[in-house]
């Protein structure tokens, strides 16, 4: 029915007038403004003619509350401040939804506002209640709050194809409803709506201003895809494990007889159809259905890391592009000889990382590259929290390791490893996990007489600021006390707070092996290498930290290291207790030689030492680095590896105010005619055409003045190359092949700026050698909404390749790393690393699954009634008894309430939404492994 009204002013003034209005409901909108953690114990209380409630925000961005109150009621507002008042929000809004008070950071004390209640009569719907859900392909369920007057009122819902329109000067089609739920249909498939919302009081002309517009889009009538891969997951022994795909129905119609199938690393898997990969059940609307194969997976590779690409196929669906799911997985080993060591060399080891929750995780593997974790302990690469600098604020992320099969220990083992910690006191920590159960429960490793430097917190069981080590690595060893005869993964758990960050942890050398009574073993080798090819241990200083981890006093250790002739040692006598570290800095006169890129091995060992594994350590030839580079000072101290020869120094450039490599030269000065440094040893690819570029600004310069520049390119056996000369160089920005300094495969790159007439200050800045990988390697987190009409979910993209900092560009505008409050979608996200090599990432987010019980254990499982105005009744009847949690979770995933009903095989429980406001919610239930999440509605 298509039907027409037009206001007049003085009905306008009939419709909001408060005359006739008797009770109603205000709002109060309790907001955090700054975090997730709510009003941190801030209480408002509301006095109704003397009658007091208190309310608060427990946790959460936002809360609202539905005030019932009459026309001449005398309101007063009270306020209790918690911690962080700063970030308190609160709003009362009449039952027009106009604002009667706002104010932010209230202070404590009584009246903080008051007034006299005047309801408005022929109010519309408010705006906060309204939600269109449960789209399909003809049409979507409406829910809302009711705006009473002295009769039931009448809601009118207009809608029309399409969007941007004037509901005054369109046609729409209507429909009145004297229900809060109800469902609108007759809707064309694939198609976007607008409606409008207003109230009708008394005869059709009495109606109220509208509330919208809202957009709702219908969906496809035949639209599936794959949604998940419940099996085969990341973790110890993935191979021969059943595959089990979640497909679910994105269209408006129940969908079944369809293919379904999958591929490993891009190679389709052979399946047996009709009699395996074609589903013959229903996939009902909006709902997720389990599929298991006859067939095993079977990992070509063994341990390592997969894609396992999944997909439906189903004639005529009307969105190809959410057939097929990509997951990356790793089958973890299950180590049975031991002693074990992991120094992660060669790859991560196969140690993955979680996350605890919403948050990103900072765990990353590969060379540390910080400010002040700019080495691994030992060799080049190591797990860390951000190679690049900080880790995340409000981060909780695991390390967890392959599986360690202890059952022919008789006693329990010896952990240790190189730790270097750098938190944020008090508030940011790391400990080590233990589970003997698969990871379905973990323990803290806690203190121990056996342990070395574990815990600097021992009281709270955790390694936070230095970690005690005061900033260097140490090794950390302990008793796996209880892992005896049993299978274990352990998992170091990093939890930081919601204030500063560092650049927090690095995990290297990693050993397990039975407790030794001596044990010596490499803790940390520094030194600043000067050529790669011969290496004379005098001029760097090199020297190597060890550490006794076993029961026993030693009191001798031998120490070998490559020299010219061969390999030396050197036999130090000296008492080291149990916990003691040492430093040994290498003699005058000793050298060593070796290929390009080769590292030094040192090894520090004791009579009858029981551990050879932690014995030897590395330092990597550092002059050798990597391409490409790009440095600009920012931090104002010289890239490692990098030298100031001559009138140089980090500083700021007069002219632009930058910090740069800045030096003074005078032609009338003898010792100031030079000014000179060189950069690390780069090792240029055959093939590649690499240019060297950088910014050159000379100060206070005179018309007469001459400068020269000369670059030259050296390895250890080419000191003394000609290089290039550009002559009366001025201020601009420069490029230089590489092939035009030197014809060989590397070495350091000397600048040398020579005053011949003149003084001046130079600066150089933004001095790189440019290259882009094939592909910044994006992985791309996703954190999916948790219901197909939420605006919760959330994006974080990882770049694995180029070079830092990255810049982002997402297809919603945002230019951050992460991005929330996203709803269900495509999106595309272009990241530029500081070469502007890009990369585009496509990734798709989806709702969180509304079934996890493939064997359908939960299947007659009832909830009544729903809608609900309070009190839920839950059903449940199980084939064998199991351990049922039941929980409940608001529209953006944070959760209510948590019951434990241990293990039964028949339930009757009641769960109670009373407390709660009108809206949506969700009712989870766990028996063991299987898991069934229903959409709840509180009237």
């Amino acid at each position: 029915m298509i039907k027409r009204y037009f206001f007049t002013p003085l009905l306008l003034f009939y419709c909001v007038n408060v005359a006739s209005a008797q009770s109603c409901a205000y709002q109060l909108i309790l907001e955090d403004l700054v975090s997730e953690d709510g009003w941190n114990g801030g209480q408002l209380t509301v006095r109704v003619d003397g009658v007091p409630s208190t309310y608060t925000l427990g946790s959460g961005r936002q809360e609202i509350v539905y005030l019932p109150i009459d026309t001449g009621a005398e309101v007063r507002l009270d306020f209790l401040q918690g911690a962080f008042p700063e970030e308190t929000s609160l709003r009362l809004l009449n039952n027009n939804d106009e604002t009667v008070f706002e104010v932010t950071a209230p202070p404590t004390g009584q009246d903080l506002f008051s007034f006299t209640a005047a309801c408005v009569a022929c109010a519309p719907p408010p705006a906060n209640s309204i939600s269109l859900f449960r789209e399909r392909f003809n049409s979507v369920d409406v829910s809302l709050r009711l705006n009473p007057d002295e009769e039931m009122p009448t809601v009118r819902v207009e809608y029309v194809p399409g969007v941007n329109f004037d509901p005054d000067t369109n046609e729409v089609t209507e429909l009145l409803t004297t229900d809060s739920l109800f469902r609108v249909e007759g809707l064309e498939a694939d198609t976007a709506y607008t409606f409008f919302f207003s109230t009708v009081c008394g005869v059709p002309s009495d109606t109220s201003e509208r509330r919208g517009p809202f957009v709702i889009n219908t969906l496809k009538e035949i639209d599936l895809g794959i949604t998940l891969v419940q099996s085969p997951i990341t973790g110890c022994d993935a191979d021969f494990a059943p595959v089990t795909l979640g497909i679910t129905n994105y269209g408006g119609a129940p969908q079944q007889l369809f293919d379904v199938g999958y591929a490993i690393d891009g190679v389709e898997v052979d399946i047996d159809r009709p009699f395996d990969g074609f589903f013959t059940g229903v996939v009902g609307v909006d709902s997720t259905e389990f599929f298991t194969l006859d067939n095993t997976i079977a990992l070509p590779d063994g341990p390592g890391k997969y894609i396992i690409s999944a997909y439906t196929d189903i004639e005529d669906d009307e969105d190809r592009s959410n057939d097929t799911v990509n997951i990356r997985i790793v089958n973890q080993p299950t180590i049975f000889n031991y002693p074990y060591h992991e120094d992660f060399e060669a790859n991560d080891g196969l140690w993955i990382v979680e996350r605890g929750n919403r948050g990103p995780a900072s765990w990353a593997w590969g060379r540390p590259r910080g400010t002040f974790n700019d080495r691994a302990p030992q060799g080049r690469n190591a797990w860390a929290t951000n190679l690049f600098g900080d880790y995340f604020n409000n981060e909780e992320s695991f390390l967890v390791s392959p599986c360690f099969d202890f059952t022919s220990f008789s006693e329990d083992p010896y952990f240790s490893a190189a730790l270097v910690v750098r938190t944020e006191e008090g508030l940011d920590n790391l400990r080590l996990e233990m589970s003997t159960d698969d990871g379905d429960s973990w323990s803290t490793v806690g203190i121990s007489p056996a342990d070395v430097n574990w815990y600097n917190d021992r009281p709270r069981q955790v390694w936070d600021g230095d970690g005690g080590f005061g900033g260097e690595a140490r090794v950390v060893a302990n008793l796996l006390e209880g892992a005896a005869g049993e299978v274990v993964k352990l998992r170091f758990a990093f939890r930081t707070s919601l204030d500063d960050t560092d650049e927090g942890i690095i995990l290297d050398a990693v050993s397990i092996a039975e407790r030794p009574m001596t044990d010596v073993a490499v803790v940390a080798i520094d030194g600043d290498l000067d050529c790669p090819q011969s290496l004379d241990f005098t001029t760097f200083n090199l020297s190597v930290s060890y550490q006794n981890i076993g029961t026993s006093v030693v009191d001798t250790v031998f120490i070998s290291y490559p020299t010219l002739r061969g390999v030396r040692q050197e036999t130090v006598v000296e008492r080291l207790a149990p916990g003691n570290v040492r430093s040994f800095t290498f003699p005058p006169g000793t050298s060593a030689d070796g290929p390009i890129g080769n590292p030094v091995a040192i090894t520090v060992t004791a009579t009858n030492d029981e551990n050879s594994n932690n014995d030897v350590g590395t330092l990597p030839l550092m002059q050798v680095a990597e391409l490409p580079f790009y440095e600009e000072f920012t931090n104002g101290e010289l890239p490692e590896q990098w030298l100031l020869e001559s009138n140089a120094a980090v500083g700021a450039d007069p002219t632009t105010g930058s910090l740069a490599i800045i030096g003074s030269i005078d032609a009338a000065s003898e010792s100031d005619t030079l000014m000179s440094f060189t950069t690390a040893f780069y090792e240029f690819e055959e093939g590649i055409e690499d240019t060297l570029r950088f910014t050159l600004t000379l100060t206070d310069t005179m018309p007469d003045d001459r400068y020269d520049l000369r670059l030259i390119t050296f390895g250890c056996s080419t000191i003394g190359a000609e290089g290039v000369m550009l002559d009366s160089i001025q201020s601009g920005e420069y490029a230089i092949p590489l092939s035009d300094l030197d014809e060989g495969t590397g070495g350091l790159i000397l600048f040398q700026l020579i005053a011949v007439r003149g003084s001046a200050t130079a600066g150089f800045d933004d001095i790189n050698i440019r290259r882009c990988p094939p592909t910044l390697d994006l992985i791309i987190d996703v954190i999916p909404a948790t219901t197909t009409t939420a605006t919760n979910a959330r994006l974080t993209v990882f770049p694995n390749a180029g070079e830092a900092p990255y810049t982002y560009l997402w297809s919603t505008g945002a230019t951050t790393q992460t991005v929330d409050g996203l709803p269900v979608g495509r999106y595309q996200v272009t990241v530029t690393d500081r070469f502007g090599c890009t990369t585009i990432g496509d990734v798709r987010v989806q709702n969180f699954v509304g079934t996890e019980d493939p064997t359908g254990v939960l299947t007659g499982m009832t909830a009544t009634p729903n809608p609900t105005s309070g009190l839920l009744n839950l059903n449940l009847e199980l084939p064998t008894p199991r351990t049922v949690l039941v929980e409940v979770y608001d529209a953006t995933g944070h959760r209510l309430s948590r019951v434990a009903h241990g293990r039964v095989q028949s339930l009757r429980a009641d769960t109670d939404l009373s407390a709660f406001p009108a809206g949506m919610y969700l009712l989870r239930v766990q028996a063991d492994g299987a898991a069934r999440t229903i959409r709840v509605f509180r009237r």
